[in-house]
This record gives structure tokens, sequence and C-alpha cells, in this order.
């Protein structure tokens, strides 16, 4: 959760594990930095990892307007607008709400 200060891991990343905690962590830095461009978050930086710089990042008042509280735990944001092509699917099994999946 917030503020989160990037943090970088060592090693070499595996092409063939989806689960890569290096390349996750890659991945993640890319994205706070980038979602700091588009405003929904602060970059501050706070110190070096060596020569690497680190940044703490927290939620700016835009950026809680797309903060989805609900799903994974509140930390994923929402966009745009759904469009249903196609519902694949209905499932009843769970009682007292369907699962319907859809494309």
């Amino acid at each position: 959760m917030y503020p989160y200060t990037i943090h970088y891991l060592e090693g070499e990343i595996d092409p063939k594990d989806p689960y890569d905690k290096i390349d996750a962590n890659n991945e993640l830095n890319l994205k706070l930095s980038l979602y700091a461009k588009e405003g929904l978050f602060t970059e501050e930086l706070v110190g070096h990892d060596g020569d690497k710089p680190l940044y703490r990042y927290n939620l700016t008042d835009e950026g809680r307007k797309y903060l989805d509280k609900e799903w994974w735990g509140g930390t994923n944001f929402c966009f745009g607008r759904i469009v249903v092509d196609k519902i694949d699917g209905v499932d009843n099994q769970l009682q007292g709400m369907r699962m319907v999946y859809f494309y």
C-alpha cells in the first residue's frame, strides 16, 4: 500500500517463469514512474541504492479517484468504459451469486 518506496532486486530474469520476482519488481518500478507522470502518484527522491535512485510514491487526490478499493486489496486502478462483446457463460454454483464470463 502507499506510500511505497521502490527497491531493486539483483539476479537474472527467468523467461520461463511467468511469476519471476525480479521481472515483476522491474515492471512495478516502471509502472509507478509512469503513473506519477500521469499525475496519479507523487514521486519523491529519497536516496540511492548504489548508483540507482530510490523513489517514494504516494497517491495524489487524482489517483484516489481511480483507485479500486474493492478489488484485490484496493491497490488496483480502474479506468475507462467496459464494453461487453459477448457473454461466454454463466455459472450458478455459488449460493446467491452468479458468475458471468464475458469478453
